[in-house]
């Protein structure tokens, strides 16, 4: 069990993302059963396998509704409960308590072929590059992050496998918050972070628009801000996402409970065969649109 703030779910977008995830893996799994591949998922940042919500308590006109605390499936206990089943489950996480209560997860289905890593995601990941078993395997990808952790080169070494489709859970609170809204608060290590999570130096153009601005003396001075439109930070994005996967779709927007944008769901697929796609793609599309 995870500890109450160690893995807390705080918002509807955490039930819709689960929700479409599950979604598709159920589709996935049955879709691609009878074809004759081992069929893997794999949890980048698997969390604890339950998620919970703390209820707080509550004065009504009929007496005081105390504490309670909701539980619910994580992503790592939904693609255990998958059918049909998928081959392997490779659950990675960094927090020991968090690898802790994954260990307990697999004890409880010892019949299933589950790996429970505690490491550094993207070294694992990058693992998967140039392993020849891909041609008889194919591989679901679960990328939620908590921020901005998964690196470019990651996703180089995902998308040469030709063998994996992915969710990815992309951080519109960490662009932001790395790409402040006046560049003279742009330090070197955001510069960097951004630069790792995007593979390029691009964005920096691309998000920061300069106008001129006249003060109350006449004169004009050139001001410099980052772009308020989440679309044009989502686009790009996108755009640097078709430089390395044959197929990408989304994102989807999601938003907390006060209504903030907080994460961008986009789906790609590492196959460049066609008949994957036209197989995926109304799956996919529905699961974007009804979300």
């Amino acid at each position: 069990m995870s500890e109450i703030g160690e893995h807390e779910f705080g918002s509807l977008s955490t039930s819709l993302k689960l929700s479409m995830v599950q979604g598709y893996l159920k589709s996935y799994a049955t879709l691609m059963r009878p074809r004759g591949f081992k069929l893997w998922y794999i949890d980048a940042f698997a969390g604890t396998g339950e998620i919970t919500k703390r209820i707080a308590a509550e004065d009504t006109l009929v007496g005081r509704i105390p504490e309670t605390i909701d539980r619910r499936n994580g992503s790592a206990q939904i693609a255990i409960d998958i059918s049909p089943p998928f081959d392997r489950l490779i659950f990675m996480e960094q927090k020991p308590k968090h690898v802790a209560a994954l260990e307990t997860l697999k004890a409880k289905h010892p019949e299933r072929d589950i790996t429970v890593h505690r490491g550094d995601a993207n070294e694992l990941l990058k693992l998967a590059q140039g392993w020849p078993g891909w041609k008889s395997t194919r591989a679901v990808v679960f990328l939620d992050p908590y921020g901005l952790q998964v690196d470019w080169a990651t996703l180089e070494a995902i998308a040469q496998t030709k063998a994996m489709d992915i969710w990815y859970l992309v951080s519109l609170s960490g662009l932001y918050r790395q790409a402040t809204k006046d560049p003279s608060d742009l330090c070197e290590v955001k510069r960097a972070s951004l630069t790792r999570f995007l593979g390029t130096n691009a964005w920096e153009q691309a998000w920061y628009n300069s106008k001129i601005q006249p003060n109350l003396f006449g004169e004009e001075s050139i001001e410099t801000k980052r772009t308020g439109d989440l679309r044009v930070l989502e686009d790009f994005v996108s755009e640097r996402f078709r430089t390395i996967f044959p197929r990408v779709a989304g994102p989807k927007r999601l938003y907390n409970d006060q209504g903030s944008p907080m994460f961008s769901l986009f789906f790609l697929m590492a196959n460049p065969s066609d008949a994957a796609w036209k197989a995926a793609k109304p799956i996919v599309e529905h699961l974007l649109k009804a979300g």
